[in-house]
C-alpha cells in the first residue's frame, strides 16, 4: 500500500467491514464521515497522528497540527476537548534530550490550547525509523440528546465554509521547502503563510455553530475540500452542490502551491470548517462578528452527486485518494 491516508474504499472494505462489535453505550460508531465517537455518558473522543508525512524536522509542526485536528474532530460532532492522551514511540539509538525536547514541546502545546494531558504510553523501538505520537483527546458532549445527521439535515441546507482552505499544508509546505522557497518570495511573504499556524483552533467558531443550533460540522483536514466536501455528503446521507468561486482561499496557498504543482483544493486544510444550516446567512454574520471568516459556498442536494460549479460547467468532485502534499514529498 502507498504512505498515508487510506483512500475510502480500502479504508470500507479492509478496515471498517472487520470491526463488528457495537456498543449499546455508544452513539456513533467508525465509519466514513465520523471522526469523532460520542459515547451515552457524553463523552466525545477522536484521536489524530502526528509524524507520518512531514520529515522529522517538522514533526513538531506536525504535532501541533494533529493536537487541533483532534480537538477539531471533537468539536465536529459537538464536543468541547477537555482531556488528552499522548502515545510516543521513538526508534531505537535516539537519545534521550530528544525525547524531552519532544515531551516539551508537546506539553508547551498543551498549555496553549488549554487542553490537560492525563495520560498516554512512550515506549522504544525498531519497528519506526522516525517518531511517531499519537494524540487521543476527549470532550464533554454539549446537547441533551444526540441526532443523527441525515435525520437532522434536509435538502437545500446551506453548507458554509469558514476561514480559508489549504492553511495548514500551506504552512507545511513552506516549512518543509522554505529555503527553495526564499529564492521565489520574499522573506515577509513566506512569513504571512507561516502564520496561518495560528489559525488551527476551531472552537470559538464551533461554539457559534452551536449556540445557534447547528447540528452538522465538518472539520477539513488531509485531502482538502474535496474530500471533505465527500465525506460531509457521506455523513448527512446527502449530495452537496457547490461553487468553486465561493470557496476562499487565500493568495499566499495559491502562489506556494503553484510552483510544484500542487492542487490547494486537495491540500489538508486543517483549521477551516464545514457547516450545515437552515439559515445560512444567520450563521456566516455571527461567525464574522465573532472574528472569524465564513461563507456560503452551497447547498446539500436529494441525490448522491458531489458537483462544483464553475460559471457554466458543472464538474463532479472525486475523493483525493492521498493528500496533495503527501505525493509531493514521497515523489
Amino acid at each position: 500500500m502507498k504512505a498515508g491516508k487510506l483512500s475510502e474504499s480500502v479504508l470500507k472494505r479492509s478496515v471498517l467491514k472487520t470491526i463488528k462489535y457495537k456498543s449499546d453505550d455508544m452513539y456513533t460508531f467508525a465509519n466514513v464521515g465520523n471522526d469523532a465517537a460520542v459515547s451515552k455518558d457524553g463523552t466525545v473522543m477522536a484521536s489524530c497522528v502526528a509524524g507520518l508525512m512531514l520529515s522529522e524536522d517538522n514533526l513538531y509542526f506536525d504535532c501541533k497540527r494533529a493536537i487541533y485536528a483532534a480537538m477539531a474532530n471533537v468539536c465536529a460532532e459537538g464536543g468541547v476537548p477537555a482531556t488528552m492522551n499522548v502515545d510516543v514511540i521513538i526508534p531505537e539509538k535516539r537519545l534521550e534530550s530528544e525525547l524531552k525536547e519532544l515531551t516539551r514541546y508537546i506539553a508547551k502545546i498543551a498549555l496553549e490550547a488549554n487542553i490537560h494531558i492525563t495520560g498516554g504510553n512512550t515506549e522504544v523501538t525498531r519497528a519506526v525509523k522516525s517518531p511517531v505520537v499519537t494524540f487521543t483527546v476527549l470532550g464533554h458532549y454539549i446537547y441533551d440528546t444526540y441526532i443523527d445527521a441525515s435525520e437532522w439535515v434536509k435538502e437545500d441546507y446551506d453548507i458554509v465554509l469558514t476561514k480559508q482552505i489549504g492553511m495548514s499544508g500551506t504552512v507545511a509546505l513552506a516549512k518543509e521547502k522554505y529555503n527553495e522557497l526564499k529564492e521565489k518570495f520574499q522573506v515577509s511573504y513566506l512569513k504571512k503563510a507561516l502564520d496561518m499556524e495560528k489559525y488551527l483552533d476551531v472552537r470559538s467558531e464551533a461554539a457559534v455553530a452551536g449556540s445557534l443550533g447547528v447540528r452538522v460540522m465538518h472539520d477539513l483536514s488531509r485531502g482538502g475540500i474535496y474530500l471533505g466536501l465527500w465525506q460531509l455528503a457521506a455523513k448527512t446521507q446527502k449530495g452537496v452542490e457547490v461553487m468553486m468561486d465561493d470557496i476562499d482561499i487565500r493568495q499566499e496557498t495559491i502562489e506556494i502551491c503553484e510552483p510544484y504543482g500542487i492542487n490547494p483544493y486537495k491540500l489538508m486544510s486543517n483549521g477551516a470548517m464545514l457547516m450545515v444550516t437552515e439559515d445560512g446567512e444567520t450563521l456566516v454574520r455571527e461567525l464574522r462578528h465573532q472574528g472569524t471568516d465564513a461563507r456560503i459556498i452551497g447547498r446539500l442536494t436529494n441525490d448522491n452527486d458531489k458537483v462544483i460549479l464553475k460559471n457554466e460547467d458543472r464538474r463532479y468532485i472525486e475523493p483525493p485518494k492521498r493528500d496533495e502534499l503527501e505525493i509531493f514529498l514521497t515523489k
